[in-house]
């Protein structure tokens, strides 16, 4: 109820002897409350509010023994006087304009109080939605504004999106769902406009609204959305004010009414215009923390990253510096290995390619050297790997990172990463690995400078020039060159470049070393062969090696090795005999190379081509040529006597099986038999003749 208690002196000075009852409200609202009664009456509400003209101040409605006086004030204020007729007539009646002067201080008692109360609702809302949280701020706002006006019951905010040209819905209240998928374009529909022009609207009824939304204003697809959102039948009235900020609009805002009693007024629309103008602003202090509070987490965030970087650069350099001094001190890789288990969180495996060694040497290693070699077979880049296989020694998820020299494999790191891998592991394990990677090629090179001073040796054994100097050398290699000698040659066949090339024999190399340990020999890489010259203490001996030389050569040919030949030589006694097996070990190989195989064999094996290894290439194509010539010349037939007659010589000069292989009938092999003697002038009854024709096909087909 208004608080009306300093008027009520001033009324009852005026009425206290006359029975009264009064009532106010504005005609809007359609809703009045008694303001004074002096007990005297007994007066029930009163009637539906009169109609006034624009030139009348007052209303008298007489109702069976009541007078019922309404006065009009401005903005649809009135104030209701209830009397009995007697009053009315004895008391009232001459001093209606005395009475109507006394009730304006009611109205405007009234209206301070309602003014009062709409700057409380305005300052509350603002107050409100003051948030620097701008979805926050959004939120809050239509609830907010229903509160500052509070005929209305729904409504909803609009924010402009340049990027999309649209007014966007940011919140609402009153309508489901389908709401969110309104979106107008600036001078579309009746907040489109408002936008369009800035201009704040009013629309008192429904007809109103509905003739604003016609196909021309908004699209179907948007009244389709408002339509969906509300029960609008029930729509009663709607407002709308553009949202601007420093002579820029932003948004629009829109109440409607449904259910709400009383009318949406222009001071209703006044007031929605300053509560937009107050919200523009709030929202635009929202939109400015938020944008300051995102650039303040992102350069917290980029402070963050610079000091986790800065930390991980000191540990890197410490990490450096640590792994570099004990490289310094040539202590070796094992040394190194143990130092990066004391830095990481986890074991650490190094497995050293070239040399066929692993570290620790006391643990197994999680792969073998044959799996790396085909993990890192392209792609020499750090991976990932889950071992699931629960035959191995050692299943879980391990973390592989490669040393390569170019496009040389030269180990990996293995780590056990069940726990995770940090980024401080991560740069340890870098670190590590480039320092091992210079380790591992300077042992390279110190290997091939071996190698050269090994190979000039030889050379120099091979010459013998200074046999005492030699045999003393030689104890120096571990060799007894006073007794049994043997050399082999290994020859790679297949190599990418002269690095992989060097890799592959260094390899080689190493895994000769690994399996023949207990032997005494000289073992060096010179271009693509590799070189063994082995001494033992007698011939029983030499059979050993040439069986392990044999496993060798065939571990590597199933493996990830690249195909090569092996041509071995006679065991001899004494430093003399060395150059006679080394080159009959040459010789092996040259028979091989004549016959394109990749295997190997020892010079005796080579059995009677040996008489064949030294002659001119020419002069045994020539023999054979020379012989065979007149099968080739003839031209009808002249391939199937050359098959006939090879496949004739390999079968001991068998006819039976000849005609069954060849599946013809043995008078045919006769027939073509006798042609080849005719063509060649050679007789297979002569055993001079047959002599001739066989070295002839045996040259052809092995040389």
């Amino acid at each position: 109820m208004a608080d009306m208690s300093s008027v009520h002196p001033l009324i009852h000075d005026h009425l206290k002897d006359i029975p009264i009852k009064i009532w106010t409200g504005n005609m809007q609202d359609d809703v009045v409350e008694e303001v004074y009664s002096n007990e005297k009456i007994n007066a029930a509400l009163p009637p539906a509010a009169a109609k006034s003209d624009e030139n009348s101040k007052y209303d008298i409605d007489v109702q069976g023994k009541e007078v019922f006086i309404t006065f009009f004030y401005p903005d649809d204020y009135r104030v209701i006087a209830c009397m009995t007729k007697h009053s009315y007539s004895t008391s009232i009646k001459a001093k209606l304009e005395q009475l109507y002067s006394l009730f304006y201080l009611i109205y405007q008692q009234q209206v301070i109080q309602r003014k009062d109360t709409e700057l409380e609702n305005l300052i509350a809302g603002v107050s409100a939605i003051s948030s620097l949280d701008l979805n926050e701020c959004l939120m809050s706002i239509i609830s907010s504004a229903l509160a500052v006006i509070p005929t209305a019951d729904a409504g909803y905010l609009l924010l402009y999106d340049p990027g999309t040209d649209n007014l966007r819905l940011k919140s609402s209240i009153g309508f489901n769902h389908r709401i969110k998928q309104f979106k107008t374009k600036s001078g579309e529909s009746i907040t489109g406009q408002a936008f369009e022009n800035g201009a704040a609207r009013l629309y008192r009824t429904k007809e109103e609204i509905f003739a604003e939304m016609d196909a021309k204003h908004i699209t179907p697809d948007n009244f389709d959305h408002l339509m969906s959102a509300v029960d609008s039948s029930a729509l009663q009235a709607m407002m709308c004010a553009p949202v601007s900020f420093g002579g820029k609009r932003i948004g629009v805002l829109a109440v409607h009414q449904f259910y709400g009693k009383g009318q949406l007024t222009d001071h209703n629309l006044k007031l929605l215009q300053v509560f937009a103008d107050q919200a523009a602003i709030v929202i635009h202090n929202a939109s400015l923390y938020n944008k300051t509070k995102k650039q303040l987490k992102e350069v917290t965030v980029l402070s963050q990253q610079l000091k986790e970087k800065n930390e991980l650069l000191l540990k890197r350099d410490d990490v450096h510096k640590t792994l570099t001094h004990i490289s310094l001190q040539n202590k070796g890789p094992d040394v190194i290995i143990a130092a990066v288990n004391r830095m990481v969180n986890t074991s650490v495996f190094f497995v050293s390619y070239l040399e066929e060694e692993h570290f620790p040497k006391h643990q197994q290693a999680p792969f073998s050297y044959d799996e790396l070699s085909f993990i890192f077979a392209k792609e020499k880049r750090p991976v990932f790997i889950e071992v699931v296989d629960k035959t191995k020694s050692s299943p879980g998820n391990y973390y592989l990172y490669p040393l390569a020299n170019g496009t040389v494999f030269l180990g990996c790191f293995m780590l056990s990463i069940d726990k995770g891998l940090s980024k401080i592991d991560q740069i340890t394990i870098e670190q590590a690995g480039a320092i091992l990677s210079l380790e591992l090629v300077k042992k390279q090179k110190l290997i091939e400078v071996y190698y050269k001073k090994t190979h000039e040796y030889f050379n120099e054994l091979l010459e013998n020039r200074q046999p005492e100097m030699l045999l003393a050398k030689g104890r120096e290699f571990g060799l007894n060159l006073c007794g049994f000698v043997c050399v082999a040659i290994f020859e790679i066949l297949e190599y990418a470049d002269l690095k992989i090339l060097e890799a592959t024999v260094h390899l080689l190399v190493s895994k000769i070393k690994t399996r023949m340990n207990h032997r005494e020999m000289l073992v060096f890489g010179f271009n693509n062969k590799v070189i063994i010259l082995a001494s033992f203490t007698d011939s029983a001996a030499g059979a050993a090696f040439n069986e392990e030389v044999h496993v060798i050569f065939k571990e590597w040919q199933s493996g990830r090795g690249p195909k090569m030949s092996a041509g071995i030589g006679n065991p001899y006694q004494g430093i003399g005999y060395i150059e006679r097996s080394y080159n009959e070990a040459g010789k092996a190989l040259y028979y091989l190379k004549t016959r394109h195989r990749s295997e190997i064999i020892q010079y005796e094996n080579v059995g009677i081509n040996r008489i064949f290894l030294n002659q001119p290439r020419s002069e045994i194509e020539a023999f054979s040529e020379e012989t065979l010539a007149p099968l080739s010349a003839e031209k009808d037939g002249g391939s199937e006597l050359r098959k006939t007659l090879f496949t004739y010589l390999s079968l001991n000069r068998s006819a039976a099986n000849t005609a069954e292989k060849l599946h013809i009938h043995v008078n045919t092999l006769y027939k073509r038999l006798n042609k080849i003697e005719a063509l060649l002038n050679l007789y297979f009854d002569n055993p001079e003749d047959v002599l001739t024709i066989q070295l002839a096909c045996h040259l052809q087909e092995n040389f």
